[in-house]
């Protein structure tokens, strides 16, 4: 068994668990990038002051985002919407603006889009607004 305590190698890429635990298998995909924050004792682990920020777990849809993490996506989908023009807007308002520029829905839940992280969160409007551009 290796000292991470996931178990031994099986064939394929797979980890499995050890004798006595629940036969869950893990896929291994060497050299595949991963988002989210470096884990603890990596270089750039997080801290407080770290750029990495979980989703609030009352956020249940896109409509119920904290209006400045909204207001951050969609900077980064369009450096023309700077956070000077969208700082009188309302929470309902900034919804609207994500569906114009993303197409996506403020009823979507968030534990749909499979984020755990703004900053993936983010990533997903960048996807959506260059997929309503080249349409």
């Amino acid at each position: 068994m290796h000292s991470s305590g996931k178990g031994a190698m099986a064939p394929g890429g797979f980890y499995m668990q050890p004798p006595g635990g629940i036969p869950m298998l893990t896929p291994v995909t060497p050299g595949a990038p991963q988002l989210g924050p470096p884990g603890p004792g990596q270089e750039g682990s997080p801290d407080p002051k770290s750029k990495w920020h979980l989703i609030s777990r009352s956020a249940t849809t896109l409509s119920k985002i904290p209006k400045c993490h909204n207001v951050d996506g969609i900077v980064q989908v369009d450096a023309r919407l700077d956070p000077t023009l969208t700082a009188k807007m309302e929470t309902d308002e900034i919804s609207i603006t994500v569906w114009l520029v993303t197409r996506m829905r403020p009823d979507v839940r968030v534990v749909d889009l499979r984020c755990e992280y703004y900053e993936e969160l983010w990533v997903k409007y960048e996807v959506a607004a260059k997929r309503l551009k080249d349409s």
